[in-house]
């Protein structure tokens, strides 16, 4: 971990820099946190499981952890942060809460992202953690969300649904699908559930 430093923030809040750089206040970690969610509540607060993209020092997830009663599962592509985090809030974390990634291949199988995407979730970016790699960031939000074809077959497996015929290869705008579903299902019966997934999935 020698690319972790360890410090103390201005209110005395044990914090920790990756490479020198910080991935939270260096002043009010936790009143930078409780910002962080009211700024994202409207995506979070009906949610069963909120999904977080990097961990940083953890004290936004803390503060996500204290506000719903949701599960949240949290993802990061560094290993090292991961291991600091823990050693900030050991109390507070669980080591099956959170995920290391590093490309989106690897999430496919992940059995806790599954689980958590069978039912209504949120997906929130953590950006100090972004910075170094935002497209990693923005890839797998995209595809935990079913923004492109990949990621929109992979929801529906995990909801044991039929892949409806018109998700091919090309890339899919998630806000213009409404026409594409009645077009392509209305009618059929047996079609009402995806119409009911594409609906969560879309909102």
């Amino acid at each position: 971990m020698s690319e972790v430093h360890f410090e103390t923030a201005k209110n005395s809040e044990l914090i920790f820099t990756l490479a020198g750089r910080h991935l939270c206040s260096s002043v009010q970690p936790s009143r930078e946190a409780q910002q962080w969610i009211s700024y994202h509540q409207s995506l979070w607060e009906n949610c069963q499981t909120v999904i977080v993209l990097g961990l940083g020092c953890g004290y936004h997830v803390r503060a996500l952890k204290m506000a719903t009663d949701a599960n949240i599962l949290v993802l990061d592509s560094s290993r090292a942060v991961i291991e600091a985090a823990l050693r900030v809030h050991p109390l507070d974390f669980r080591d099956s809460d959170i995920i290391f990634w590093d490309s989106v291949q690897n999430l496919s199988f992940s059995k806790p992202l599954i689980a958590a995407t069978k039912n209504a979730y949120a997906v929130l970016i953590h950006e100090p953690s972004a910075f170094e790699n935002p497209d990693l960031f923005l890839t797998t939000k995209a595809f935990l969300l079913g923004r492109k074809a990949e990621g929109l077959r992979w929801l529906f497996q995990n909801r044991g649904l039929p892949i409806p015929e018109f998700i091919d290869g090309t890339e899919i705008n998630m806000t213009t699908l409404d026409g594409v579903w009645h077009r392509q299902l209305a009618g059929n019966e047996h079609s009402q559930p995806v119409m009911q997934a594409l609906r969560e999935l879309i909102a």
